[in-house]
């Protein structure tokens, strides 16, 4: 997928998808199939354009973002950062738009707002673009499918629910890292990735994962939280592969969270949490 900045011209025709797109969930994925479509129909490359980092946490990180869109059949990504347009008004950012890019159409949610203090919409966007495709809501069990709705749902770690809505399973990626290798001398070595600080905090608990490493995917299960039984309060990412004993720092894999198995709980020993770690990884 070819990245530009907003701020850079580019002279190939597009069909440009407006959103911030912190996750592809189905409403998401109908305005893409959509910009494809319209693409293809006119000849033009299929876009979308969306924030490198928002201030609030993100569901996915950027360049996990990227790979979502590219799987969407997007082309070109248009990019920039949130504060250097939060300010501007609808009218502002429309006419970096029609400077920089030559845009066949654009197509839109029905929700959209954009400008500063959201005072642009989807209506808005027709006074000054000749076609213009506003797409209607999407709701599953009789509720609007919302990012927002799904970032509470990773929260509270209900994946079950969160990965009805999105259009590929919840995941995280990272490179695996060094951590205090507990888990060997508890008979199951784990693949520790760090929490990072730009995503939206996972709910605490064990989840039955899938852990995708160079391409192939392995069934596993994931711990969330802080250590208790070792006293640790540092927020860790710690996943046990079923049968495999690679050594795979350095690497970058991803999580897929699939339902969460069971709360974060303190054992009275060692010993208990080991009876527990196998129970969990009988359960994957």
């Amino acid at each position: 997928m070819q990245r530009i900045s907003l701020k850079k011209q580019m002279k190939e025709p597009i069909v440009l998808a407006l959103g911030f797109f912190d996750c592809v969930h189905s409403g998401h994925k109908s305005i893409f199939d959509k910009t494809v479509e319209l693409a293809k129909q006119n000849n033009c490359l299929a876009a979308v354009f969306t924030f490198d980092k928002i201030l609030r946490q993100n569901l996915f990180s950027f360049e996990d973002r990227c790979k979502l869109y590219e799987d969407c059949g997007l082309q070109i990504l248009i990019e920039d950062k949130f504060l250097n347009i939060c300010d501007l008004s609808p009218l502002e950012f429309i006419n970096i738009l029609k400077k920089n890019f030559d845009i066949s159409a654009i197509v839109c949610g029905k929700d959209y707002r954009f400008g500063k203090d959201a005072e642009g919409d989807a209506e808005f966007l027709k006074d000054h673009f000749k076609k213009v495709y506003i797409l209607p809501l999407q709701y599953f069990e009789g509720e609007k499918i919302s990012t927002t709705k799904i970032r509470k749902l990773v929260q509270a770690g209900d994946f079950e629910r969160a990965n009805k809505l999105l259009t590929t399973e919840y995941f995280r990626g990272g490179v695996v890292e060094y951590g205090r290798k507990e888990g060997r001398n508890l008979g199951a070595r784990t693949a520790n990735i760090a929490a990072d600080p730009y995503l939206i905090e996972i709910g605490d608990g064990v989840y039955e994962t899938k852990t995708i490493i160079e391409g192939v995917e392995y069934p596993s299960t994931t711990f969330v939280g802080a250590s208790q039984t070792f006293g640790v309060f540092a927020k860790t990412i710690e996943t046990h592969i079923k049968n495999f004993n690679r050594d795979v720092y350095g690497t970058k894999i991803e999580v897929v969270f699939c339902k969460k198995l069971r709360e974060n709980n303190k054992f009275p020993s060692v010993d208990d949490l080991i009876a527990q770690i196998k129970r969990d990884l009988g359960r994957c």
